[in-house]
């Protein structure tokens, strides 16, 4: 027997699992952030369980209502703050940067993508998302608005699986394409434009960051920092 599970939404996880003690079924639905509990015998597969443990029924999502997020990608220009989850897709924005636990954000943004890397400069926003989108907003969408750009694993002749890394300055903005590639463009490509130069390093995936003055280029394993004023194909 199976269960169907869309009438109560099990999400699963890394860590789920199931007890069994006589007729009773308990299951972890680990990214549900609850336990559910089948208190008879399981003989439906439309079959709901009874008991829902650390929430107050079936409905209710702890971890949004919560606003709780979860596998963080976080910017900041100083004034607001910007979070994509890279669990649930969604994009949480604070007009001002919270100052008290459990501050609910400004506006949540559902259906991004999963955020790998996100990056604020002077009120342009990008997400990197871990499913091959790059979205770009010219201002924050504080009233939810979809983003003016977008890219789906490519833009102009550069092709990529995953984003790692984005950073942007008054100079460039800089994609690492997740193979050990950067790619560089002299201003935000908003119809496909080919980079200005690319470059080739060791390794696979890196993050990038930028103040203007240098680019920090980070992996698990190394960290190389470059001035931007000299950055070229062969830095």
């Amino acid at each position: 027997l199976s269960i169907d599970n869309s009438a109560f939404g099990l999400r699963g996880g890394d860590c789920s699992g199931v007890a069994v003690a006589g007729e009773q079924v308990f299951v972890t639905d680990y990214n549900g952030n609850r336990v559910l509990g089948f208190l008879s015998e399981i003989t439906s597969e439309s079959q709901n369980p009874e008991v829902v443990l650390g929430a107050p029924d079936l409905d209710t999502d702890t971890l949004m209502s919560n606003d709780f997020i979860t596998n963080p990608a976080i910017a900041t220009d100083g004034q607001s703050l910007v979070i994509g989850s890279g669990y649930d897709r969604a994009l949480s924005l604070w007009r001002e940067i919270p100052t008290e636990s459990g501050t609910p954000p400004t506006v949540r943004i559902e259906e991004i993508d999963s955020s790998s890397d996100i990056v604020i400069h002077e009120g342009v926003l990008v997400v990197a998302g871990q499913l091959r989108s790059l979205k770009i907003w010219m201002e924050l969408p504080f009233e939810g608005e979809r983003p003016d750009y977008e890219f789906n694993g490519e833009i102009g002749s550069v092709e990529y699986e995953r984003i790692s890394g984005v950073a942007l300055d008054d100079h460039y903005f800089y994609l690492a394409d997740g193979t050990g590639q950067i790619h560089v463009w002299s201003e935000l490509p908003t119809s496909g434009e080919e980079p200005l130069f690319s470059i080739e390093l060791d390794g696979a995936e890196y993050d990038l960051q930028s103040d203007g003055t240098h680019l920090v280029v980070s992996s698990s394993s190394s960290t190389m920092i470059f001035e931007v004023a000299t950055l070229a194909e062969d830095s």
